[in-house]
Parts: structure tokens; C-alpha cells; sequence
């Protein structure tokens, strides 16, 4: 997995990416231009109650997961679950954020909210299948237009 630096070049590789760049960008100058104390906070692949699924997002393979398990439906991992996420529970996100909130040596500063350990879908899909004894996890080829596990994307921030 990538190491993100929070004040390294961004490269958007998406348009939901380089809308939270620009907003990024927005942020500091409008209220830079007023003074107003601020903190950008960068969430990587949030889970936890009460999640529930969103349709078309890969962060929140562990909702859809669960989700699918507990209806005895098969769990799916496109390109055998190889994908890596750096998944962090909500509370850590909640903790990170009031963090940021309250320091002061946040100020205009640029926070990434992760925990640094990559983790692949495949490890996601086992144990959640093994809480649902009828659930199947089943290998299934990458999407059509998806990069491979094995061509994974250049590094760049997550605006998951």
C-alpha cells in the first residue's frame, strides 16, 4: 500500500478525487484571505455502525459484506479480493476529527485519519462469512474497465 503524505503533491485520479482537491484548495483560499482558523481532514476507508451501503462505493466493502452475508448471498472479490484498503472504524475517524478540531498545531494543516495498515478484501470477506455459515465467498474477474490487482493504481491520496 502507498504511504500518503499529507502535504505531497495531490494527483487526482478520479472526478470525486479532484472535487475533494479542489474544495481542499477552496478551503484555504477563502478563509485563508479571512483569517479564519481551519483543518482539512482526509478520511480513508471509514466502517462501523451505523453503516449502511452505498451504492457504487468501494469504500464500504465492509457494509456491503455484511450486508450481502447476513441475506445468503455470495461475497463477491473481483479479482480474487486482492484490493487493498486502509480501513479505519469510525470512532478512530471521530477521535482523529475532534483532535484536529481542538489542537491548535492543526491550524491550517492537512490531516490524513488512517491507520497505515493495509488490509485486502479478501481478509474483510473471510471472517464475515465465517459469522454467517451460509455465506460463499467466490472469486469473481474484475469488472469490466477496473484496474487489476496486478496493474493497481499509481500512488495518490484517498478521497474515499
Amino acid at each position: 500500500m502507498p504511504r500518503f503524505a499529507e502535504h505531497a503533491p495531490l494527483r487526482p485520479l478520479s472526478v470525486y478525487a479532484n472535487t475533494k482537491a479542489f474544495g481542499e484548495g477552496q478551503t484555504a483560499l477563502q478563509l485563508g484571505a479571512v483569517g479564519i482558523s481551519r483543518t482539512v481532514v482526509r478520511c480513508f476507508s471509514v466502517y462501523g455502525e451505523p453503516q449502511v451501503i452505498k451504492p457504487g462505493s468501494h469504500s464500504w466493502v465492509v457494509a456491503w459484506f455484511a450486508a450481502r452475508a447476513a441475506l445468503g448471498l455470495p461475497l463477491h472479490l473481483n479479482g480474487g479480493g486482492h484490493q487493498v484498503r486502509d480501513l479505519v472504524h469510525v470512532d478512530d475517524i471521530a477521535d482523529g476529527t475532534l483532535h484536529a478540531l481542538s489542537c491548535a498545531a492543526a491550524d491550517r494543516e492537512t490531516l490524513d485519519i488512517g491507520t497505515g495498515r493495509p488490509t485486502t478484501i479478501r481478509r474483510v470477506a473471510d471472517p464475515i462469512a465465517a459469522h454467517y455459515p451460509n455465506a460463499q465467498v467466490r472469486e469473481t474477474p474484475m469488472p469490466p474497465g477496473t484496474r487489476s490487482a496486478a496493474a493497481p493504481a499509481p500512488p495518490t491520496w484517498n478521497a474515499s
